[in-house]
């Protein structure tokens, strides 16, 4: 077969060959390779030997046909190209340009409307065994998977403006040659990446319950999805139930801790760096500062952070927002792209300059809308003995300081002590650190027989349903996902008026907004849900309105991963515009 070839072909052909090849069979190969470079032996009857030996290597067949035959091959490998590339060995050089000569070509059929399907499949095989060029030798000199992600990113534009996206992405994710390319190749990895998220803290709470949707939704596309946590708990518990991994990082803890911290970053960017992740999603503040900075010391390809809410809120001091502010603008440099909540979180970070130079996308926290639809209201109002008619107020969130129980607590008081014949009842659902406290304040306020504390619970849609209006007092909020909860049962909500609150709840359309840390103004708001029948029956029908398909979880997905390759093409083209 290579007898009309040229010898440059043949000697590019025999270099796919031998990167074929293990570490000791390359060895071998060197003798035979320097006789080829110096025209001592005839190249054809080598490559013909190796081609025998290795003829249970599925797909090197196509791949000497095309190279033995196609000489536009070999004149885009011959065009001068000057690439900024550093720490690149030789090695990594001549496999770069081959690969790159490789998609050039590809790119060129496609322009010209000549890249049928055979073509492609074609193609495909070509550059599966291209990609697959240093997985296969030993050691750390291999191509960085970088400049694999940005030549692909760069066919893909192509593709899509030919309207062959689905044939290239079926050809490269392995669904018409699954045995040519290899399991370790990058571009099967373009169709299921290998993916980290990063969450220090293991509750189930607004940033939990989303990067568990994530991840789930991940899988589901195929992705190989793990957690990297700092402790065991209940979002731990969850994410194993859907069968995902998880990575515990004892030094990862939720509080600030100068030594243990230290000792984080080196530890994650090892197991980063060892599992060989393609991509580092973080969430919140202390996990996306420690995660980003593992993550470009392991050299991640792509780094995504979410912002859930920022730490410099107005509950901290001066001195801790002004630190908290200079990290965040520090750590943003060291992602690829941010995601937030809510578009009063992308306002907030653009008004105190951080991330202004990276790609942002707004992406709401989604929920499963048809689960809250359908929630099932007697069943909870039986379990805690609440009558049918008995009016049930509720705040569902975990036990700490910055929900404002406390000042829930106060207001609550107040507003028993108004009677007027309505005894309703305040259902607190969630657990946290604040629980033996909260339990001793409504003692201490004799409002315990109206105050039913539930613990954590999972059926949170039927807790929705069984309750009349939610309450939400937060000092700070970067969302509000029980917001969301609340009003797909159809449940108005009476929230502070902080962070992303006021991009869901709208005063007198779906609830009432309220200043935070005052439980004056807190209690005037209950006041007049309990005690007017049909201004509650408007809101609950304006919060049903509110909630539409953008807030579902498979929105949230989708967005996040189509936010995922639109943020992996820009790189690509910034990469390509430093090319000469």
């Amino acid at each position: 077969m290579f007898d009309e070839a040229a010898p440059g072909e043949i000697k590019e052909v025999f270099r796919i060959v031998i990167c074929k090849l293990s570490r000791k069979e390359q060895l071998q190969a060197r003798p035979e390779a320097r006789h080829i470079r110096n025209g001592n032996e005839n190249p054809a009857s080598i490559l013909e030997q190796r081609q025998v030996a290795l003829q249970d290597r599925t797909g090197l067949n196509e791949v000497f046909e095309h190279f033995a035959h196609n000489k536009a091959v070999e004149l885009a490998l011959q065009r001068p190209r000057r690439e900024v590339f550093r720490n690149e060995s030789r090695f990594q050089a001549k496999t770069r340009r081959h690969f790159a000569g490789s998609i050039e070509t590809f790119r060129l059929e496609l322009h010209a409307g000549h890249a049928e399907s055979e073509s492609l499949q074609l193609q495909g095989q070509i550059a599966g065994s291209a990609a697959d060029i240093g997985k296969r030798r030993a050691g750390r000199k291999v191509p960085p998977r970088k400049v694999y992600q940005e030549l692909f990113s760069k066919l893909m534009i192509d593709a899509a403006e030919t309207g062959q996206s689905s044939q290239v992405q079926n050809v490269f994710a392995g669904q018409n040659h699954r045995t040519i390319l290899s399991e370790r190749d990058f571009y099967r990895k373009i169709s299921s990446l290998k993916i980290l998220h990063v969450h220090t803290m293991p509750v189930i709470s607004g940033s939990g319950i989303n990067t568990l949707l994530t991840m789930i939704g991940s899988v589901e596309r195929g992705h190989d999805v793990a957690l990297l946590c700092g402790s065991e708990g209940p979002l731990c518990d969850a994410v194993r139930e859907s069968g995902i991994a998880i990575h515990i990082v004892p030094q990862l803890g939720p509080d600030l801790h100068a030594f243990k911290d230290s000792i984080a970053v080196p530890v994650v960017a090892r197991l980063m760096r060892q599992q060989r992740f393609d991509l580092v999603h973080t969430h919140n503040s202390k996990a996306g500062f420690l995660g980003r900075l593992s993550a470009r010391i392991a050299g991640i390809p792509l780094v995504i952070h979410t912002v859930h809410g920022f730490a410099f809120h107005d509950a901290e001091s001066p001195v801790r927002r002004a630190l908290f502010k200079r990290l965040e603008r520090l750590a943003a440099g060291w992602c690829d792209g941010m995601i937030f909540i809510s578009p009063p979180l992308q306002e907030w970070a653009a008004s105190e300059r951080i991330g202004l130079n990276i790609q942002r996308a707004v992406i709401y926290s989604g929920i499963d809308i048809e689960a809250f639809r359908s929630g099932e209201r007697s069943s909870v109002r039986k379990e805690f003995g609440v009558g049918d008619d008995q009016l049930a107020v509720g705040i569902i969130s975990k036990l700490w300081e910055g929900k404002g129980h406390v000042v829930l607590f106060r207001a609550w008081k107040n507003l028993l002590d108004r009677g007027k014949g309505i005894k309703p009842v305040l259902l607190v659902v969630g657990a946290g650190p604040l629980d033996l406290e909260l339990r001793q304040l409504a003692g201490e306020l004799q409002i315990g027989d109206s105050v039913i504390f539930t613990g954590f619970r999972k059926d949170i849609p039927n807790i929705a349903s069984a309750l009349d209006f939610a309450v939400l007092p937060s000092k700070f909020e970067g969302m509000g996902r029980v917001v969301l909860e609340a009003m797909a049962c159809g449940k108005p909500v009476i929230a502070s008026r902080v962070g992303g609150i006021p991009d869901l709840v709208k005063d007198r359309v779906n609830g009432i907004l309220v200043p935070p840390d005052d439980p004056g103004a807190l209690e005037a708001a209950m006041a007049e849900l309990v005690f007017n029948a049909d201004l509650r029956k408007a809101l609950s029908e304006g919060a049903s309105r509110s909630v539409l398909p953008e807030h579902s979880a498979p929105a949230m997905v989708e967005q996040i991963h189509a936010f995922y390759d639109a943020v992996a093409a820009n790189k690509r083209k910034r990469r390509t515009a430093v090319s000469i």
